[in-house]
Parts: structure tokens; C-alpha cells; sequence
């Protein structure tokens, strides 16, 4: 019989951890569009009093600092809820059993190569779990939002390259130790091979992959993002692709649905930036915190001084060197 708690209920199994969030990261199927309009309206109607709003709901869905109240978005939050187990597929150590279970329903596909896959370039897998679909889905559309580099994330698995280069022989790379795209690439450009061979040791046979791989990063570039510096500005996504770790200090949830909110796409003209160009004046994080949530503690912001288009030109280089 199993052990029961002082309430005498039965303590939950370590890789079902009790919380809401386990009940919705794990959709199984993809809510129609209807639904989501119905709640965040209901939400819209609750806080306006039944009345018109007032504000647009991707500005009232920013956080605070972007001019935003900080509203729940339902939609963003249901794509978040369900695109974090993603994310530990991702993670090599300590994988709760239901990892497992997902890719031995995929064999021989692994879920965390398909995630890094452009999905013209996914192959087709017929028994993938409908969770497992429907966070893929999510991750298509909001992918950019995830990755630094393009075509190829920098967390893009060796082996993965196969799907994109079928003729591409990944083993002699993986044998040498080259897990990931990030170890070929140093100061943000591809090395050569006579580099990668003193550093890996790789056999003269892998020189005609190493062309395959260069050609297809030339071809599939069209902006050059392969001559920039890109390995210093990971994603979390990526960094935890590559090192197999979650950072310690980043919440899976949160960080998702922070990137997955529209106000993501809005321009720089929020409510803050121009308080700022019409005072003429950078205002701190903190001032405009204490503005827009009605304190009482007074503000030392300076007057508006004689605005001149000079002045504002001014303002808005120092804002954006």
C-alpha cells in the first residue's frame, strides 16, 4: 500500500510535481481561437466595468517598464504553458520519465534535434505525441523570438545537419567531439578546416562536409549573419541546447511568456519614450514605475523645457546610439 501523508493523501510522484502549471503544460490538443477571445474579453470587460477599453490589449498586456499594466494575456500564457516541456527536452540531466517516454515514441527521431529543425526540413513522424505537435507548432511560429542566428541556430545538434544536407556525414564530426554548430564557429565566423583539424582533429575525409556545411550557410544567408559576432548573444533556448543546463536564475514559464507577448512586436514609442521625448529628458525605470502605478511618493521629474526639433534629434541619439 503506498505511503500516505499526515491528510492521508497519497504524496505525489517526483516526476508529476503538484502544481497548476503541470495540468497545462501538457495539452493535448489546440484550443480554438474563439475560445481564447471569449476569456480575454471577459477579463476586458471585468476591469473596464462592461465599458469600452480604453487601451489597446497588446499595450495593457506589457509589463510596466514597456507601459504596459502588466494585464494577463491567456493566449500567450496557454502557447507559454505548452511550449515549456520543450524546453526539457533540452535539458541532458535528470529528465523526468515522461522525456523518455515522448522520444521512445519517436524513434529513431530525438525531440530535442526536431526542435532546432527548420519544418521544411523536419521529417515527417507519424506517431509523434499530440503534445509533443501542438509545442512544435507553438515553437514555429515564435521561433525567431528564441533563436540569435539564421538559417542554423548556433544549438543546432551536428546531427541534425543531416536533415538539411542528406549527404552530410555527421559521425566523423560527433566522434571527434563536435555536438553542436556553436563549436565550429569562433568569433562569430565559421573556422576553417585546417583550424577545425588542429582543434578536433577531424579526418581529411570530413573536408567535403565541411564544404557541404559552408555552402549551405552561404546560400541559405542571405543577410551575412555568418560574418557577424553572434556566439556572445545566446538565447537562453540556445545556451541550454548547448550546455544541456538550464540557467539557474530563469524561469521556464515566465521567460516564454515574456518573449511570446505581442508587445514584443511594438515599436519604441511607448508611453515611456515619449514622456521622455516630451520632457526632453531620459526618465529612469523607477520614475515611471512610480508614475504609472498612482503613488503617492513624490516624483522629482523636471518641467518640459522649450522643445526644438534639434533638441529632440539630440534625445533620441542619445537614447539609441
Amino acid at each position: 500500500m503506498a505511503a500516505t501523508s499526515d491528510r492521508g493523501k497519497t504524496p505525489p510522484h517526483p516526476n508529476h510535481p503538484p502544481n497548476g502549471r503541470q495540468k497545462t503544460s501538457h495539452l493535448r490538443w489546440e484550443v480554438p481561437q474563439s475560445y481564447f477571445k471569449t476569456i480575454q474579453s471577459k477579463l476586458l470587460q471585468f476591469t473596464w466595468g462592461a465599458k469600452r477599453a480604453r487601451i489597446s490589449c497588446k499595450l495593457l498586456s506589457a509589463p510596466v517598464k514597456h507601459g504596459g499594466m502588466a494585464f494577463p494575456n491567456v493566449k500567450a500564457y496557454y502557447q507559454a504553458a505548452a511550449l515549456t516541456p520543450l524546453l526539457t527536452h533540452l535539458v541532458r540531466n535528470n529528465q523526468p520519465q515522461w522525456v523518455h517516454l515522448e522520444n521512445l515514441a519517436v524513434k529513431p527521431f530525438a525531440i530535442h534535434i526536431l526542435t532546432w529543425l527548420h519544418k521544411s526540413n523536419r521529417p515527417t513522424t507519424p506517431l509523434l505525441p499530440l503534445q509533443v505537435q501542438l509545442a512544435l507548432q507553438i515553437w514555429d511560429t515564435h521561433r525567431r523570438k528564441f533563436e540569435t542566428a539564421n538559417p542554423l541556430s548556433m544549438a543546432t545538434p551536428i546531427e541534425a545537419i543531416t536533415y538539411c544536407i542528406p549527404t552530410f556525414h555527421a559521425m566523423p564530426w560527433k566522434d571527434k567531439g563536435i555536438s553542436h554548430l556553436a563549436q565550429v564557429f569562433e568569433s562569430g565566423k565559421l573556422m576553417g578546416f585546417d583550424h577545425l583539424n588542429t582543434i578536433f582533429n577531424l579526418p581529411h575525409t570530413s573536408s567535403y562536409s565541411y564544404i557541404q556545411l559552408k555552402s549551405f550557410l552561404h546560400t541559405r544567408n542571405k543577410d551575412s549573419r555568418n560574418e557577424t559576432t553572434i556566439a556572445s548573444a545566446l538565447s537562453t533556448w540556445e545556451q541550454t541546447g548547448i550546455t544541456g543546463k538550464l540557467p539557474q536564475t530563469f524561469k521556464p514559464l515566465s521567460g516564454c511568456y515574456r518573449l511570446i507577448l505581442p508587445y514584443q512586436s511594438l515599436s519604441d514609442s511607448t508611453p515611456a519614450h515619449q514622456w521622455e521625448m516630451d520632457l526632453q529628458t531620459p526618465i529612469t525605470e523607477k520614475q515611471y514605475t512610480q508614475r504609472n502605478t498612482h503613488t503617492s511618493e513624490k516624483i522629482n521629474v523636471p518641467r518640459p523645457a522649450n522643445r526644438t526639433k534639434t533638441d529632440r534629434t539630440t534625445l533620441e541619439n542619445n537614447r539609441h546610439p
